[in-house]
């Protein structure tokens, strides 16, 4: 039986159903054909390149611990959950990258999905880099710098969307309109510099999601302004891209190598990037299922373990 680990969020288990549904459903057809280690990325020991504990989970409240401090090995690990939606600032989030590129580099696992360097890219201040190829049409992205800068981008584009570098699932996402917004936005002085600006795009946001490469799933959310309104005041529906719109996520996948990536636009920029933690189980506010990959996701990983025995 092929060995996998997979990274969750700490907590996920108790959350509500409607969350980390697209994960606890690929955990529980995953957890029936393979040896499925769930670990937690605060349970990542920096220093020693080992896990300080591994669990299991039936669909309950809580997990079930399997595994103590260790070193893990395997066939396959999956980057899902980082922690991101916890805001614990990047400097430790590019540590449990480092982390797992650390087990990439000695072989610890046959294959990583998405690669750590992958999933890295998928913060917030990669889009600046992403931004200077043009063909990838990324919405303008900025480091805060100083007030004054933000004064600048202000009278420029007339309002920004600030975001955590190391964010996800709408945590931490403001819009402000001047400087006196920025004052009241929340955001230490000190952590300022672990947020990026990015212009605010009008418009309903559409996700593309590819896997392997290939489209499987997209969704257009409209009157979503940010930051997000509650899932009661938007509209969402399935959305079938353009072929301008598809080929720009095409470009982003490639670039990135992804094997799994949710690709934001607003307008024909792109606003966001996602990796495994993306949503192929969704729902609509009104409670329709919008689509459901998760079988293309098991399949997709299966294949990719046995790529080994079919060479």
């Amino acid at each position: 039986m092929k060995r996998v680990y997979m990274s969750v969020e700490e907590g996920f288990e108790k959350s509500p159903e409607h969350n980390y549904r697209s994960s606890k459903t690929i955990i529980g057809k995953l957890q029936s054909i393979v040896d499925l280690t769930l670990v937690h990325p605060g349970d990542y020991d920096l220093e020693s390149g080992e896990i300080l504990a591994g669990y299991t989970w039936d669909g309950g409240p809580e997990l079930t611990q399997t595994h103590g401090r260790h070193i893990p090995t395997g066939d396959l690990f999956i980057i899902v959950g980082d922690e991101t939606s916890k805001n614990i600032g990047v400097t430790l989030g590019r540590k449990q990258y480092a982390f797992l590129k650390g087990l990439e580099e000695r072989g610890s696992f046959r294959h990583f999905v998405n690669r750590p360097s992958t999933e890295e890219m998928t913060l917030k201040d990669a889009l600046i880099d992403l931004g200077r190829d043009r063909m990838l049409n990324v919405a303008k992205t900025f480091l805060y710098e100083s007030d004054a800068q933000v004064d600048g981008l202000l009278q420029q584009y007339g309002a920004l969307i600030v975001k955590p570098i190391f964010g996800c699932r709408g945590v931490g996402v403001q819009r402000i309109e001047s400087l006196d917004d920025l004052e009241t936005a929340q955001i230490p002085d000190c952590r300022r510099e672990e947020h990026i600006l990015q212009e605010h795009l009008p418009g309903p946001e559409i996700r593309i999601i590819l896997l392997g490469g290939q489209l499987i799933a997209s969704r257009i959310c409209y009157d979503r302004e940010p930051p997000w309104k509650p899932a009661n005041k938007y509209r969402a529906d399935v959305h079938f891209p353009t072929r301008f719109e598809l080929s720009i996520a095409e470009r982003i996948q490639r670039t990135l190598d992804a094997d799994l990536i949710g690709v934001d636009l607003i307008g024909s920029k792109v606003s966001e990037i996602n990796g495994m933690g993306t949503g192929t189980r969704t729902y609509a506010p009104d409670g329709r299922l919008l689509y459901d990959r998760t079988d293309d996701v098991v399949e997709y990983l299966m294949r990719k373990m046995n790529e080994d025995s079919e060479g």
